[in-house]
């Protein structure tokens, strides 16, 4: 009798040892010509009726086989016998049966339940220690492996290719690749998805993957399933003739695919939010601007307000408070392009203009609103040149990167990278104010600053740590377009592009990267939410923050506000309300672009140009002053059509004809004797005054 369940010792059929779970020897057993993980040949030994149920091929283990009730002189085995042996949920790969000895027991008539001995296929299993020759393995079944090691190594596969640097592995590893034709929502997809094995595989130093594409492809560019979450990295590279070269870190998925314009999925599970802009409004009202993302940096849209969870100084609010949504109308952005043209970037000028060309035009195809464009350009200076105040004519804004190549700088060997994201953030701050100022409040800021370097500051304007820190705070969405070059600084770009970096290998990925910076542009002005609640604080300084429901909020966006003044009467329809007759100012009512300001006598958008105009200037409210080539005289006719622009005339009197009218006409009659000194200032026109004409 054997107790516990367990084979252990039966006398004629002797089993003495079983190590390592692998096929090793059978003594008077003899299986020969073992081939592709299948037995083919059975010789002189014979299991009378010996079934084997749900066997599959790999896998197998022979410990915790029960044996019951076994007899040494009359064997009985309940369940798993020698002239019945039934083993259930075993695979035969991987299992090894040290010096067995059956003495008097046939192998005739053996049945294989759902799996043949004869025809068995053995994958990813090894055979080590076998008396026998090995057994072949398929690791890699409908792909192609390759065992590669420290010293690097190359695997192609498909219009796949792989490039393993020396030291980027440690110990020899088999890599596998296989290719699929999984769906990949919101990509246009060049090639097929190809898995990466072993998954979650990280290279000491970047690996190199080449990709075939179609000629016709646009914008290719290789994208790399995230480590974590259903996301995917868009990770550039060098556009061959009929291929796209990229650098990845780690294994999983990867893709070609367009990658200016695509649609990212997003986590909801782990989500940040950001206070983009917050105000107060009596009677206790409190608006926030927000912006939403996945803890990969995806924009989340389509949220309503049941999706948001607001506290107070760290509390929930009750719902006493009314948090709902406001107008957008007023929703606005700001581009600011910062341009490094010192000599480690200028070289690539043709393709940097080419790729400021691509971010504008997948803006203005994405429709985002009210979008203004900035441009500083800058090298070794201790300060930027502002090549382009902010506009929305974009014509103005092309007209200024063609016009690029003629900027000089006094610096080109020296870049002061860091002074120039400080001042551009600056300016950003001060361009949205003045915004704000112009639109009585109407505006809602929103600011992207867009830097293209390749990482490196040179010149020590200013400290690197100041400048990491004016990131940090700052409200806009700060991003980076890396070209590698003899200056390259990978480190640098990782801190500098807070909420995202797109790197080009070299000048002809640059339009692709722009054009990504582009589409990520058109993704946030779906992402921005206009919250509006009730405060229950009636003074003192207090800390709203933004929290999604039902999510990880590994960030949660903050504003600080005062309620002192705060009372009671406030209710959220009065937000709606006040911009049911109001085109800018209040609550996000409206943005005042153009050099145009909100009139808070009809709440309207219009040229000051029409209310304070004096000698042909007049003064918008954030203090800018305008040459007034538009209406200036209040008197309805338009500037183009006006023949006295800076007069009041609405009878457009003008007697000579000559475009001048009467008014604003130094000589009414054209006769060429000044007005001042006619005696007969409106005669007839026609003739010059003299003895023989003059009454």
């Amino acid at each position: 009798e054997v107790e516990d369940t367990r084979l252990a010792e039966v006398e004629d059929t002797q089993v003495a040892e079983v190590e390592d779970t692998r096929l090793a020897e059978v003594e008077d057993t003899q299986v020969a010509d073992v081939e592709d993980g299948g037995v083919e040949e059975v010789e002189d030994t014979r299991v009378a009726d010996a079934q084997v149920q749900d066997t599959s091929a790999a896998d197998t283990s022979v410990a915790d086989t029960s044996v019951a009730d076994t007899s040494v002189a009359d064997t009985q085995v309940e369940d798993t016998s020698v002239a019945d042996t039934q083993v259930e949920d075993t695979s035969v790969a991987d299992t090894s049966v040290v010096d067995t000895q059956v003495e008097d027991t046939s192998v005739a008539d053996t049945q294989v339940a759902d799996t043949s001995v004869a025809d068995t296929q053995v994958e990813d299993t090894s055979v080590v220690d076998s008396g026998g020759p090995d057994v072949v393995v398929d690791r890699c079944p409908g792909g192609h492996a390759e065992v590669i090691g420290a010293a690097g190594g190359v695997l192609s596969f498909a219009g796949f290719a792989l490039r393993v640097p020396a030291g980027a592995l440690s110990e020899e590893r088999e890599i596998c690749v296989t290719a699929s034709s999984t769906p990949t929502p919101g990509y246009t997809r060049y090639t097929p998805v190809y898995h990466l094995e072993p998954a979650g595989l990280v290279f000491a130093q970047p690996v190199e993957v080449e990709l075939a594409v179609p000629a016709e492809a646009r914008f290719p560019v290789v994208f790399l399933s995230e480590r974590e979450g259903p996301a995917f990295e868009w990770r550039g590279g060098t556009l061959g003739a009929n291929s796209i070269v990229a650098r990845i870190g780690h294994f999983s998925e990867t893709f070609g695919a367009d990658g200016v314009d695509y649609d990212e999925p997003v986590d909801r599970t782990c989500t940040r939010t950001r206070v983009v802009e917050g105000r107060t409004h009596l009677p206790a009202g409190v608006s926030l601007l927000v912006a939403v993302e996945d803890c990969h940096g995806r924009a989340i849209a389509d949220l309503t307000p049941d999706d948001f969870v607001l506290h107070e100084d760290g509390l929930p609010l009750s719902v006493e408070a009314q948090v709902g949504t406001l107008p957008t109308a007023g929703v606005t952005h700001l581009v600011t392009l910062v341009v490094d043209l010192s000599a480690s970037t200028g070289g690539a000028l043709d393709a940097v203009m080419a790729g400021l060309h691509r971010l504008v035009t997948r803006v203005t195809e994405g429709e985002v609103p009210h979008v203004r464009f900035a441009m500083v350009v800058f090298a070794g200076e201790e300060q930027v040149t502002r090549w382009l105040e902010p506009t929305t004519d974009l014509a103005d804004v092309r007209a200024a990167i063609d016009l690029l190549p003629t900027w000089s700088a006094a610096e080109p060997m020296s870049t002061n990278l860091f002074g120039a994201v400080v001042e551009a953030l600056d300016l950003s701050t001060t361009w949205k104010a003045m915004s704000r100022a112009n639109s009585r409040n109407g505006s809602l800021e929103h600011g992207h600053v867009v830097v293209l370097t390749d990482g490196h500051d040179t010149a020590s304007w200013v400290d690197g740590e100041v400048t990491r820190a004016a990131v940090q705070a700052s409200r806009d969405d700060v991003v980076v377009v890396g070209l590698e070059s003899a200056d390259f600084d990978p480190a640098t770009l990782s801190w500098l592009g807070r909420d995202g970096a797109f790197l080009a290998l070299d000048e002809t990925g640059l339009e692709a990267a722009f054009g990504a910076v582009g589409n990520r542009i058109v993704a946030l002005g779906a992402r921005t939410y206009h919250l509006g609640y009730c405060s229950p604080k009636r003074a003192g300084s207090h800390e709203v923050s933004v929290l999604v429901a039902d999510s990880d909020t590994e960030v949660a966006g903050a504003h600080v506000f005062s309620a002192d003044g705060f009372g009671p009467g406030c209710g959220l329809a009065a937000f709606h309300a006040t911009c049911a007759t109001q085109a800018c100012g209040g609550v996000g009512c409206g943005v005042c672009l153009d050099d145009t300001a909100c009139d808070a006598n009809g709440w309207r958008c219009t040229s000051p140009c029409t209310q304070t105009c004096a000698n042909g200037f007049a003064n918008l409210p954030d203090g800018t002053r305008l040459g007034c080539v538009d209406e200036c005289d209040r008197d309805g006719i338009p500037r183009d059509e006006d023949v006295c622009p800076f007069v009041t005339d609405p009878a457009q009197a003008d007697l000579d004809g000559d475009g001048a009218g009467d008014p604003c006409d130094p000589d009414d009659d054209g006769d060429g004797v000044a007005d001042g000194a006619d005696r007969c200032r409106l005669g007839a026109t026609g003739w010059v005054s003299g003895a023989a004409t003059d009454h």
